[in-house]
């Protein structure tokens, strides 16, 4: 009986910190900045929907009440410090049938709002989306690389994930189809900023953008989890005999 007694309390506290595991290392994703464009007037200066920060516009873009057009060489900004021990996801819904469209992340201290590689510094996992095909630019480079076959071109969603919780970040890019690999940060960036915009004569709208941030567990976290699984299967076995 005050076997029985014992295995009953340790499996009771085994349970326990499963559950307090779980509920203190849950990875449920926290919405950081959104924006669905539902108004109409000037993008420059006007605020997010979640957030509590500003767009840095090209004086020429406007929202139409459900979408950003975008049409030349012009681009928006607002204000994004990711950290480290996360994992966070940038993402727009597209519409292209002619042009170029940009996003990506930047490390100027104050954005210019026309083409967007004319900034210093933004071609830190710059994505290129055209109407039938993609490309990306890694960090430190200049030159894009056809991404295609991984992700797709043309409307549709597309983000990129951007990944903390390593001593060197990493990012992937999604589109329509798919994902691409993963590339690392030779050197973790000081991001300050993440921007939007297209190039030459473009037809292009842009809607719902957001930036959610998802925790990644702590080591300690999962280690507790194991040992408490553990205890369980311990139990089990002991009963059995």
């Amino acid at each position: 009986m005050k076997q029985r007694s014992a295995h009953y309390c340790i499996g009771k506290i085994a349970l326990a910190l499963i559950i307090l595991t779980m509920t203190v290392g849950s990875s449920t994703a926290a919405v950081l900045l959104q924006d669905s464009f539902d108004r109409v007037g000037t993008l420059n200066g006007s605020s997010l929907d979640v957030g509590g920060t500003t767009w840095i516009a090209k004086t020429t873009l406007t929202t139409d009440g459900s979408s950003v057009p975008l049409t030349g060489d012009v681009s928006a900004y607002t204000s994004f410090a990711p950290t480290s021990g996360y994992i966070y996801e940038v993402k727009m819904d597209l519409t292209i049938s002619l042009g170029r469209f940009f996003m990506g992340f930047l490390t100027n201290t104050t954005p210019g709002t026309g083409y967007i590689q004319d900034n210093p510094n933004v071609e830190y996992s710059l994505l290129q989306v055209r109407p039938t095909s993609s490309y990306y630019v890694e960090s430190g480079s200049s030159s894009f690389a056809a991404i295609t076959s991984s992700i797709g071109a043309g409307n549709g969603t597309y983000s990129i994930i951007l990944d903390t919780s390593a001593p060197n970040w990493t990012y992937r890019f999604t589109g329509p189809t798919g994902t691409t690999s993963t590339y690392t940060f030779a050197s973790n960036p000081s991001i300050t900023y993440f921007g939007f915009g297209s190039q030459t004569t473009s037809t292009i709208t842009v809607d719902n953008f957001e930036i959610n941030m998802t925790p990644v567990p702590e080591p300690a976290a999962i280690s507790l989890c194991g040992l408490s699984l553990a205890a369980l299967l311990f139990l089990r076995a002991t009963r059995r005999r």
